[in-house]
């Protein structure tokens, strides 16, 4: 069973409210998540308790690719993984 998600885009001078609204303009900065990440998991005694919702965040915000890609086009070679052994989690509760 697959899900199909159909949308369009019309230009209008005014919408009924409430409107919605897609914007992209928030989206997350990989490269500084990477490396909030990063000094997160250097902290001392290596806890931080932001670990997981960041880790999440740069999971389902693709950052993964991104990073893998751009480190390997300016760097030409592997970004240093992070996030390692969080586990992936889209359960919502209530």
């Amino acid at each position: 069973m697959g899900v199909t998600t159909s949308t369009t885009l019309e230009q209008q001078a005014s919408v009924p409210f409430p409107g919605v609204t897609v914007c992209n303009q928030n989206r997350v900065h990989c490269g500084n998540l990477y490396d909030l990440i990063t000094t997160c998991e250097a902290a001392a005694s290596g806890h931080c308790s932001r670990r997981d919702a960041y880790c999440q965040v740069y999971r389902i915000g693709g950052c993964e690719v991104s990073m893998k890609v751009a480190h390997h086009f300016l760097y030409g070679n592997e970004v240093p993984k992070v996030c390692v052994g969080f586990a992936f989690n889209l359960t919502y509760e209530k």
